[in-house]
């Protein structure tokens, strides 16, 4: 995302994560840095923040700046593929992410994130803060939005505020492309256990999870040096 975008996006879900428990779903943005440091006088920041992420170097990155600010955000190395740790299902605020975009797979990569902040959160109420492309001159954006609603709704969430055509990114492949922030809330308390509540996601159920220049097999996790960790068999 562009700094001034990721700036501006701050301090417009600022008072969305005031004194909240938040988790952020994946954070290559380091959104969860700018969420920390307070960017706005009369809005607290976040009462705690989780980041959870299959790459260890975002982790170590994040870890090192907020020791060095005192900003007590903590990591844990995890793959959206795998089911949410049992002792932490259910036990935030508010999640956040801004996911892969789903271009070849109908928006799937993003409900998967979707789905997994799903399980971080209380079930009887909650929000979530999802980013997703958003480009009339792009309709695979309008089908993976559509894709997104209808299953969020499905599992209890309905958009509560659509911030159109907000982020602009640094990608060769898509450089006008834009995105809009969704802000979900609970709906209702649904009866409905999560989408993916206690599942693998097998990854080659997945096509396209990162886009087509990404080809399988996926790895499980990254580490500090740069070297993939596959998924067992």
């Amino acid at each position: 995302m562009h700094d001034e975008d990721l700036v501006r996006q701050a301090k417009l879900i600022a008072p969305t994560l005031a004194g909240k428990r938040v988790v952020f779903v994946g954070d290559h943005d380091s959104a969860s840095l700018m969420s920390a440091v307070s960017t706005h006088p009369d809005v607290a920041p976040p009462e705690h923040i989780l980041v959870v992420d299959f790459d260890q170097r975002v982790l170590d990155a994040i870890k090192r700046f907020s020791e060095s600010q005192g900003l007590g955000i903590e990591t844990l190395r995890y793959n959206v593929f795998d089911p949410v740790p049992k002792e932490l299902a259910g036990t935030f605020d508010i999640f956040y992410t801004n996911p892969p975009y789903g271009q070849s797979n109908s928006g799937r990569s993003g409900i998967l994130f979707a789905a997994r902040g799903d399980e971080f959160v209380r079930r009887e109420a909650g929000h979530g803060v999802v980013i997703i492309p958003d480009d009339p001159s792009r309709p695979w954006t309008r089908a993976a939005m559509l894709s997104m609603q209808k299953t969020m709704w499905k599992y209890g969430w309905l958009v509560g505020q659509k911030i159109n055509l907000d982020h602009g990114y640094h990608l060769d492949d898509e450089p006008t492309l834009v995105s809009t922030t969704l802000v979900l809330e609970r709906a209702y308390e649904c009866s409905t256990p999560p989408l993916t509540a206690g599942i693998n996601v097998r990854p080659e159920s997945m096509p396209s999870f990162y886009g087509r220049s990404v080809n399988p097999p996926y790895p499980r996790y990254i580490d500090s040096d740069g070297t993939q960790v596959p998924f067992e068999n």
